[in-house]
């Protein structure tokens, strides 16, 4: 490798890195807009769920936004949930969004415990 070129892990790990850090910027930022608007109601920040959508997203970033105190997390493509799921903490909610299909169904069921939540079930 040159000199002058980039690592490219060093530059995969950089470029993560950085989107864990606007991950979490953007999950304090909802927290803070729910909280304002829970007061606003007349409700406690506590009785709403907030629900990160992390489809496509990779594993790390899904972890540094759960160390960041997020809990509830949402797919909605079977395969990205499968594979996600057991390498993150077993205390995560995870919740199906969108459609399913019904020869999803089995695989999902017989792999994952979580709650669905999709206009056409």
């Amino acid at each position: 490798m040159n000199e002058e070129e980039p690592d490219k892990e060093h530059v995969a790990d950089s470029t993560m890195s950085a989107a864990a850090i606007d991950g979490v910027a953007a999950l304090r930022s909802v927290f803070q807009r729910v909280n304002q608007a829970a007061e606003k109601a007349g409700r406690g920040s506590d009785q709403i769920r907030v629900v990160a959508v992390s489809k496509t997203k990779p594993v790390s970033l899904i972890r540094q936004v759960y160390d960041a105190g997020q809990r509830s997390f949402g797919e909605n493509y079977v395969q990205e949930i499968i594979e996600k799921a057991p390498q993150l903490p077993e205390d995560i909610e995870w919740h199906f969004i969108g459609n399913l299909q019904s020869n999803k169904v089995k695989p999902l069921l017989c792999k994952l415990t979580l709650l669905f939540q999709s206009p056409h079930l």
